[in-house]
């Protein structure tokens, strides 16, 4: 049995094992950093692989335009064209539209539905065309910013106490999303009358063009004096 003391064996102990110790605590901590990144990244959901979103646009329809109008004219011309892409040869139709009288150089090309991408990668290698891209459809949602809005029950009701259940309206928003109306249409009011002086009529509100406001004359000679906006009958 050893006769040293206690604590000097102790110190020793530590003397020939305290560097090791040091040494292997410092490469744990080193490795710390680079454990938890790989941790993260593995538990993040990869982005390939994955099916994004695909914006909506019309099949078998591509905008192309072209570097000059004599090459649009030219690509219209041309008999029987094609592209050629990696899969082989899409056949195409140039054609004008309405876009082609305001944008010089501006066409439609229509090509096989299921080749619409294709195509459209196609033309962008072409010298002569300057971008092309599928004919994206764009969707206009007119919501008032009215803020009493919620509370017109008869053109959105929200099932909120005003009427029963939900979805018990006339649709305005739908049909807001396919015309707002325009400032041709004329509408009478045949019942109590409206504030012409509302904010959000008076804008609106329709002027008389033959009548001249507050000189008590019949301008336009059709029995009424001052008709400016319409006639309370």
């Amino acid at each position: 049995m050893s006769s040293s003391p206690l604590w000097k064996r102790a110190r020793q102990t530590k003397k020939n094992f305290g560097f090791p110790l040091v040494l292997i605590l410092l490469l744990l901590l080193s490795a710390l950093p680079h454990i938890s990144r790989a941790q993260l990244q593995a538990g993040r959901a990869p982005d390939y692989g994955q099916k994004q979103p695909r914006a909506e646009f019309v099949p078998g329809e591509v905008i192309v335009r072209f570097k000059t109008e004599a090459a649009a004219d030219l690509s219209e011309s041309e008999p029987a064209p094609d592209l050629r892409t990696p899969r082989g040869r899409v056949p195409m139709r140039v054609e004008r539209f309405a876009g082609s009288e305001i944008v010089k150089g501006l066409r439609l090309a229509r090509v096989p539905a299921e080749e619409t991408l294709e195509a459209v990668e196609a033309f962008k290698r072409r010298a002569d065309v300057l971008y092309a891209e599928p004919n994206y459809v764009r969707r206009k949602f007119a919501t008032p910013n009215d803020p009493r809005f919620k509370e017109m029950w008869g053109l959105k009701d929200l099932g909120d106490g005003y009427v029963s259940s939900a979805g018990n309206d006339i649709e305005a928003e739908p049909a807001w999303s396919i015309t707002t109306g325009s400032a041709k249409v004329i509408v009478g009011v045949v019942d109590e009358g409206i504030d012409i002086n509302h904010p959000d009529l008076a804008a609106n509100v329709w002027k008389n063009p033959g009548e001249i406001p507050n000189n008590s004359i019949d301008d336009d000679s059709n029995g009424f004096i001052d008709d400016v906006n319409g006639w309370d009958f």
